[in-house]
Formats: structure tokens, C-alpha cells, sequence
């Protein structure tokens, strides 16, 4: 008789590490039209990150619902909040949705002022699910006018395995700047120039604040960035990962920068932003420490700067992930040096001015991913023809959601008509595309 020569220690001492599970939180609110296009970008990602997976990932809709006389937490019993899904929300996605409204917000953070609604406080829903969720050990949340051309499970395990590798020593400086190829050649040669911009070893840890006494990120192996040879947090996972910059507040004149509340009198907190919210992965601890600092220190920031200043502020591990992008220039740009001082570069004596954000708005809103509607909408125009939706120049010209028509053939596509194939390109923002038939 043949016998496995199995110990009963090896079968419990595998080498494998079981993954920690994680959430994919789409936000939707009352009132938004489910095209057809749109349920199945929804499919797409319950299929290649949930079903792909076995529940590594799960997907979930949170959906705001802005009707005040809908009081579907307020009546227990009453079938108001099955009565809303019924009505809001398709029946395929019911098993999946998570509603919520501002009384929720209030009942939870009675300190903060909800004036201003989800622009101003789009993180308090996402602290609320991981409070209630603590197995899941990070959440990623998505508009849904985002689209990905590529397989999401590739896209998010690559992001993920990228930040963990990644070191913290000038994780902050590299987290603010674009990594241009065609400029900086590798990536390597990025972070080199980075390095070589800040002598003095940028952010080191955590940074001190008086309304942060007891920071809560591990303490830097050594007193120095200097002595650090690019080693510490390289196998961390990351607490945010961006996918656009994170960029330093303090020294620029922007109008949101000042957005903080129930900060010390006199005390000007350094803090972090990002400039472009639709796509952003935050770990179970730092929303654990974004819900305290909310509910029991009634601390506010505007939602770009939250959790990024929250982070830098308790020394915790930020990323900003390099996403391929692309740009509509219509000879507006002249290479890639012009490029990086569009992208990268600040205005006078190193300030990020309102005049020199509008000069980079006006650019970014031609590129795949960003969020500005007014301009041209390079990314919806690809995805339409990347769909198969635009095949000859009568069935281009469509009028946009805010009434602008759409750039006819992007750059370089002027001369091609048809349905494009595109490598995996992250694109925002992709609203009201509705497929024929």
C-alpha cells in the first residue's frame, strides 16, 4: 500500500501567507441614471476583483441618499430603507448596497458641521464601513465615472504589490511630483532626482502637531533619513495609495488649503492634499484614526486633505502609484520638458498659486484621468471609441452631460475612424455614455 509520507506539522507550515481581505467601495447617490453601460462596468468589477478572487475583494454601492423625507434609518420596522433600495437602486445590486444619509453622518459626528454634504466630508461614510467592517483590512473607493480598460484585478494587484515594495524615505516628496518617462527616463532616475532636491531628507516620520500628541505610525529605525539606505517600510503595506499627487498645502496660496476645523487656536497644522480624489486606497487604520479624530476631538479638514494630512501627521505610509496618462496637447506643449514644468513644476519662490493651478487645470483636463468637465472630454471620447460607440465622424459629435460637445478625434487620432484597442488606461472622468440598442 502506498502511503504519503506527509507529517502532520507540514501540513500546517506552509510557507504561503494567507492575503488580507479588502473592500472596493462605489459611490453612487439617489437620483443617478443606471445606463446600461454603467451596469455593466459594475459586472466588470464584480467578476474580475470579487468572483475572480473568491472574495478577496468584495464590491460594494454605497449610495447617498439626498432626499430628506426618505427617513431611512430613523423609522426601524417601517421598510423606509427597503422601500428606498427598491426604488433607487437595481434589484441585481440590492445584496451589495449600503445606504446612507446625512442624518447617519450627524448621528455619528455630532461635532462636525455637515454643511457642504459629501464634497466636503466624502470620507465619513468610508470610516464608518471599515468601523463596522474590521476584517476587511483596506478600502478602496471609486466613483463611478471611473472606467479602466484593462483587467481591475491586474490593475489593483499590481498597485498594491508596487506600494508595498516601495520605501518611506522620501515616500512624501516622490508622492507629490508625476513621473514623466519621456522625461525622466526610469523611475529610478525619478526618485534620484528627487533625492537629489532634498538634501535635507525630506519628511522623516511622523510630523509634529499639537492636536496630535501621540502619533500612532511606528518610530523611524534611525535618526536620520540620511543614514536610511532606502530600506525601512519596503515590505510595508501602505496606508494610502494615490493615484494622482499628494501635494504639500503649507507653502501654496490654493483656497481649500485653510478648509480645517477645531484645531488649536494659533496652531497651522502641516497638511497634505490630494488633486484628484476619484481613486484612493486607505487601510483600516488610518479611517479608525480619521472616525476618532472626527468623533472624539472634533477635528475637520476638507476631504482631499484628510486622510493624507492624518496620515502625515501620525507617520504613516503613503504611495502615489504612477498610473499611465495620457494627453490631448493639440500642440499646446512642446515635449516633455514642457510637460513637467505644466505637471511638476510650482509657481514663484516655490508656491503652488491659484494663476499656476489654472494653467496645469487647463492642460489636465485633457488628459485621461482628471476631473474638470468644462474642456474638452478626452477621456470619455476614448472610452467611446474604445466601447465601439464611435465608429465615423457623424457619431462623434455628441453633446456632453454639461452641454460641450466632444473633441471629434482626440490627438493622435485626428485621421482614424473605428473601434480602438488601448492598453489598461484609467479614465475619469466617463459620465452618461450609453450603448446603443
Amino acid at each position: 500500500m502506498l502511503r504519503l509520507k506527509t507529517s502532520k506539522r507540514s501540513l500546517f507550515s506552509s510557507s504561503k501567507k494567507y492575503k488580507e481581505r479588502t473592500a472596493v467601495l462605489l459611490r453612487a447617490w439617489q437620483g443617478m441614471e443606471y445606463t446600461s453601460e454603467l451596469l455593466q462596468s459594475v459586472r466588470s468589477m464584480i467578476s474580475e476583483l470579487s468572483l475572480h478572487t473568491g472574495g478577496e475583494y468584495s464590491i460594494y454601492l454605497m449610495v447617498e441618499i439626498k432626499d430628506k423625507d426618505r427617513p431611512i434609518l430613523n423609522s426601524p420596522g417601517s421598510g423606509a430603507y427597503q422601500k428606498a433600495l427598491d426604488d433607487i437602486v437595481p434589484r441585481e445590486f440590492h445584496n451589495m448596497t449600503i445606504l446612507f444619509n446625512q442624518d447617519l453622518l450627524e448621528a455619528w459626528y455630532p461635532t462636525i458641521d455637515q454643511i457642504g454634504g459629501q464634497s466636503l466630508h466624502m470620507n465619513q461614510p468610508l470610516q464608518l464601513f471599515s468601523i463596522m467592517n474590521p476584517d476587511f483590512a483596506s478600502v478602496w473607493q471609486f466613483e463611478l465615472d471611473v472606467r479602466y480598460t484593462g483587467n481591475w484585478y491586474n490593475f489593483l494587484e499590481n498597485a498594491e504589490s508596487w506600494a508595498c515594495q516601495q520605501p518611506r524615505k522620501l515616500q512624501w516628496e516622490r508622492a507629490a511630483k508625476f513621473f514623466i518617462p519621456s522625461y525622466h527616463g526610469s523611475y529610478a532616475n525619478f526618485s534620484d532626482s528627487i533625492e537629489t532636491a532634498n538634501p535635507d531628507g525630506g519628511v522623516w516620520g511622523p510630523v509634529r502637531s499639537g492636536a496630535i500628541p501621540r502619533p500612532l505610525g511606528p518610530k523611524p529605525p534611525r535618526k536620520t533619513a540620511a543614514e536610511d539606505d532606502y530600506s525601512w517600510g519596503v515590505g510595508e503595506e501602505a496606508d494610502v495609495i494615490s493615484v494622482s499627487p499628494i501635494i504639500d498645502l503649507n507653502h501654496t496660496e490654493l483656497f481649500k488649503k485653510n478648509a480645517i476645523y477645531g484645531f488649536p487656536e494659533g496652531q497651522d497644522p502641516p497638511r497634505r492634499s490630494l488633486m484628484v480624489t476619484p481613486v484612493v486606497r486607505l487601510s483600516r487604520q488610518l479611517l479608525r484614526i480619521m472616525h476618532d479624530v472626527q468623533r472624539k476631538q472634533g477635528l475637520d479638514i476638507r476631504s482631499e486633505m484628510f486622510a493624507h494630512t492624518m496620515a502625515l501627521l501620525h507617520g504613516l505610509k503613503v504611495v502615489h502609484f504612477p498610473i499611465p496618462q495620457y494627453l490631448d496637447h493639440q500642440d499646446e506643449v512642446d515635449g516633455s520638458k514642457d510637460v513637467n514644468r505644466l505637471f511638476n513644476t510650482v509657481g514663484p519662490n516655490g508656491t503652488f498659486t491659484d494663476f499656476a493651478a489654472q494653467d496645469m487645470i487647463k492642460m489636465r483636463a485633457r488628459s485621461t484621468f482628471w476631473w474638470r468637465l468644462e474642456f474638452d472630454q478626452y477621456p470619455r471620447t476614448l472610452y467611446r471609441r474604445w466601447y465601439g460607440l464611435e465608429g465615423d465622424a457623424s457619431a462623434v459629435q455628441e453633446v456632453n452631460p454639461n452641454g460641450h460637445k466632444d473633441t471629434p478625434y482626440p490627438y493622435p487620432l485626428e485621421d482614424k475612424v473605428g473601434r480602438l484597442c488601448l492598453p489598461g488606461i484609467l479614465l475619469h472622468p466617463v459620465k452618461g455614455v450609453k450603448a446603443k440598442g
